[in-house]
């Protein structure tokens, strides 16, 4: 919110912002592997330790109303990682980073399937400053 109001206060009268950020209770993870579930809240709960929300996306509408905003347009689309170990290994080193190995384990065998697919949500918002 500090940030969007921030925005808002520097934009003139007419002017336009655009943000965009991750929805994970869009995302879209096949094969669901045993563990899956507890690894992707590990990651979400790492995130918001470091003051992020990775389920921010569809509220970013709202929050830009509250700063003031007008004109909300919303839009969402899918973003589709083409190489599944490269995201399991981002995720997994994530992890590990914060001694979370089990979970870390859980992301690198389950993005060794064949045919997975990890598919993020994501939602942008454009809104005008009256």
């Amino acid at each position: 919110m500090k940030a969007l109001k921030e925005f808002y206060r520097v934009l003139k009268r007419g002017g336009v912002v655009g943000v965009c950020s991750p929805d994970w209770d869009g995302l879209l993870i096949a094969p669901m592997a045993a563990g899956l579930a507890e690894a992707m809240t590990a990651c979400a709960t790492l995130q918001s330790r470091n003051g992020g929300n990775l389920r921010i996306g569809a509220k970013l509408g709202n929050h830009l109303r509250a700063a003031g905003f007008k004109e909300l347009r919303m839009l969402a689309r899918y973003e589709c990682y083409p190489a599944l170990d490269f995201i399991g290994e981002y995720l997994a080193l994530q992890l590990e980073r914060e001694n979370d190995a089990a979970c870390a384990a859980i992301f690198r065998s389950g993005s060794r399937s064949d045919g997975g697919m990890f598919a993020q949500a994501w939602v942008s918002v454009t809104a005008k400053k009256d």
